[in-house]
C-alpha cells in the first residue's frame, strides 16, 4: 500500500491548491494594478510638481538673469562714462605736458637770457677791474700829488712865516718913518 492519498484526494488538492494560487494572482495581480496606478498617480503628481518647480525656478532665475543682465548694462554706462573721464583726463594731461613743454622752452630761453647776462656782468666785472686799476694809478698819483702839495704847503707856510718877518720888518720901518715927510 501507498503512503499518498488518493489520486482524486491528491487531484482535487491539487485544484484547490490551483485555485487558491490563482485567486492569489489574482489578489496580487489588483494590489499590483493598484500599486501601479497608486505609482502613476504620485508619478504624475511628483512630476506636476517637479514641473512646476522647474517652470518657478526657471522663471525666479530668468527674472535674476535679467537683474544681472540689467546691471551689466549699468555697470557698462559706468564703464563708458569711465572711459571718457579717462579720455577728458588723457587729453589734460597733454595739455599739461604742451604747457610744461612750453615752460621748458622758456626757461631754457631764461637760462640762455641769464648766461648772456652773466657773460655782460663778467664784462662790467673786467671793466670795473680795470677802473679799480686805474683808481688806484689815480690814488697813486693823488699821493704823489698830496706829497707835493704837502711839500709846497710847507713851502708855503715858509714863505708865509717870511712874509709875515717882511710885513713886521715894512711894519717896524714905516714906524720909523717920518709921518710927514713933505
Amino acid at each position: 500500500m501507498s503512503t499518498y492519498p488518493p489520486l482524486e484526494a491528491r487531484v482535487s488538492a491539487l485544484e484547490r491548491h490551483q485555485t487558491i494560487q490563482d485567486a492569489r494572482m489574482e489578489e496580487i495581480s489588483k494590489n499590483m494594478t493598484t500599486s501601479i496606478l497608486q505609482l502613476s498617480d504620485d508619478m504624475k503628481a511628483s512630476f506636476q510638481q517637479l514641473a512646476g518647480y522647474q517652470i518657478k525656478t526657471e522663471n525666479q532665475l530668468d527674472a535674476q538673469f535679467k537683474q544681472i543682465d540689467t546691471q551689466f548694462k549699468q555697470v557698462d554706462a559706468r564703464f563708458n562714462q569711465i572711459d571718457t573721464q579717462f579720455k577728458q583726463i588723457d587729453t589734460q594731461f597733454k595739455q599739461i605736458d604742451t604747457q610744461f613743454k612750453q615752460v621748458d622752452a622758456r626757461f631754457n630761453q631764461i637760462d640762455a637770457q641769464f648766461k648772456q647776462v652773466d657773460a655782460r656782468f663778467n664784462q662790467i666785472d673786467a671793466q670795473f677791474k680795470q677802473i679799480d686799476a686805474q683808481f688806484k694809478q689815480v690814488d697813486v698819483r693823488f699821493n704823489k700829488v698830496e706829497t707835493h702839495l704837502g711839500k709846497l704847503d710847507t713851502r708855503l707856510d715858509k714863505v708865509e712865516t717870511r712874509l709875515d718877518n717882511m710885513e713886521t720888518l715894512l711894519t717896524q720901518i714905516l714906524a720909523r718913518l717920518p709921518e710927514n715927510p713933505r
